[in-house]
Parts: C-alpha cells; sequence; structure tokens
C-alpha cells in the first residue's frame, strides 16, 4: 500500500511584523526573525506593512505543502518496517529565499529526518522577508506526519532484507532471532519508538547495507 505523508504548515501569527527576534550565532551581522504561532494561512503570506513583508512561496503556502507531499519520499527502511510518527522541521528562509540550517526538533529515525531535511532545502526559492525595510532570515516550525497502512512487521521479512534489525525491548537489547522469541513472528509496526541507525562493529551485521536498533514500545 501507497505509505501517506501529511503535512501541516501552522501559521505565521506574528507579534508586531514577524514575532521574537533573536540572535543568529552564525553571523554577528544577522538576526533571525522567529516565527511565533504558526495558523494556516490561506493561500498566500500577507503584507504586514508598507516595509515589513513575510516569506512568501510562490503560489502561497498551499503550494509549499504541495511541493513536499509530491517531493517526500517514504525511505526504504520506514517502509519496511511501518514506522509512523510526527517529525517536528525547523527551518530558516534566508535572505536569498533559501531553505537553509533544515533540522529536526523530534526524530522518528529510519532515514525520515534525512528525507524531510533533503526536501526542504531543495526547495524552491521563497521571497525573502523584509523588516523594517531590510532582507531579513526567517525561521519556521512545521510538523511533518509519515503514515503507512502497514499494520504487521513480518521478522522473516526483515531477514530477507537488505538490512540488518536489533530490537530494545523494556530496555534490554536482543538481535532478531532472539527478538522473535519474545515478540514473535510478526509484531504490530505502531509498537516500534523509533529506528536508530547503528555505525558501531557491535551491531554490523554480515552481508547487510545498514543495522537499525528498532525501539518497541513496552
Amino acid at each position: 500500500m501507497k505509505p501517506v505523508f501529511t503535512l501541516i504548515i501552522t501559521a505565521i501569527t506574528s507579534i508586531v511584523a514577524y514575532g521574537q527576534e533573536k540572535q543568529d550565532t552564525t553571523s554577528s551581522s544577522s538576526k533571525i526573525i522567529e516565527v511565533k504561532n504558526p495558523q494556516i494561512p490561506d493561500t498566500t503570506i500577507p503584507i504586514i506593512d508598507d516595509d515589513e513583508m513575510q516569506p512568501q512561496f510562490k503560489g502561497g503556502i498551499e503550494a509549499f505543502c504541495k511541493y513536499i507531499e509530491k517531493s517526500l519520499k517514504y525511505p526504504e527502511v520506514a517502509q519496511l518496517i511501518g514506522i509512523n510518527g510526527k517529525l517536528k522541521m525547523q527551518f530558516i528562509v534566508d535572505k536569498d529565499g533559501s531553505i537553509v540550517e533544515a533540522t529536526p526538533l523530534s526524530c522518528i529515525g529510519a532515514g525520515c529526518e534525512a528525507e524531510a531535511v533533503r526536501v526542504l532545502t531543495n526547495s524552491p526559492k521563497w521571497k525573502p522577508g523584509i523588516q523594517k525595510g531590510k532582507l531579513v532570515r526567517v525561521q519556521y516550525t512545521i510538523p511533518i506526519d509519515f503514515t503507512t497502512r502497514k499494520a504487521m512487521v513480518s521478522m522473516k521479512e526483515l531477514r530477507k532484507s537488505d538490512y540488518g534489525f536489533f530490537f530494545l525491548i523494556k530496555d534490554k537489547e536482543y538481535n532478531i532471532d532472539q527478538a522473535e522469541e519474545v515478540l514473535g513472528k510478526e509484531f504490530l509496526s505502531n509498537s516500534i519508538l523509533i529506528a536508530e541507525e547503528q555505525f558501531d562493529d557491535q551491531h554490523k551485521v554480515a552481508g547487510k547495507k545498514a543495522t537499525y536498533l528498532l525501539k518497541i514500545e513496552g
């Protein structure tokens, strides 16, 4: 079944022009305008004043939503394990209109964060924000839902895949054979809290492209 992505963009309710201004530690001469309390706007971002304007994506926020929903690809491992969850993503619309510093503020793993970062940073340029007649950097926070209809995960399917898996169940780690004794031949996909890629020698599995530790609710 085809995975479903849900993008919810909140919206720009501002204090004066954009909200709270905070110092950008990457540049002493630049400041980030932080958008507070977002809500869904209609199709365009309103002009606040003659010399103050919020960043605008061509076609408005609805077009930005459509761009993300069209561009986002469900990662292979996430599809395999049927992971579901909401990512909270933060990014900055820079003075040239490009999206920079896309950062996940929450994680579900299985490559979902990297995919969200890829799509955001490849976004077409926005019309940059203006405050007091000058170009400014504006920070946004948006949630992106990753949702599949895959209810059960098969241990057999995991073994046949190109990936190795370990399991963390009630703070105890198991390999896939041990986990099958605890969870059975199948287990609920929504019991997976996070899927973290492992890079140490202890978790290497011969013949597999990568190894993931599945943290199981319990």
